[in-house]
């Protein structure tokens, strides 16, 4: 019986007949893949003035402004 499950124990329990859980019990499955929305399209309809500045190469706070996917 578990009261919290993770990932781990979710692909433990895949293989198992029948699986118990207590009433207030959680499991918890994060997602796989991580989403970012662009607005480099929205924002050339919309037409806003922005400026940016950017120190190095590494990705920034700025790429879903910048990036159209």
């Amino acid at each position: 019986m578990a009261r919290n499950a993770h990932t781990i124990h979710y692909a433990i329990a895949s293989a198992c007949d029948t699986i118990l859980m207590t009433d207030l019990g959680s499991l918890d499955l994060p997602s796989l893949s991580i989403m970012s929305l662009h607005f480099r399209d929205a924002m050339e309809l919309a037409r806003p003035k922005a400026s940016f500045v950017r120190t190095g190469d590494f990705k920034g706070a700025i790429e879903p402004f910048t990036l159209s996917r």
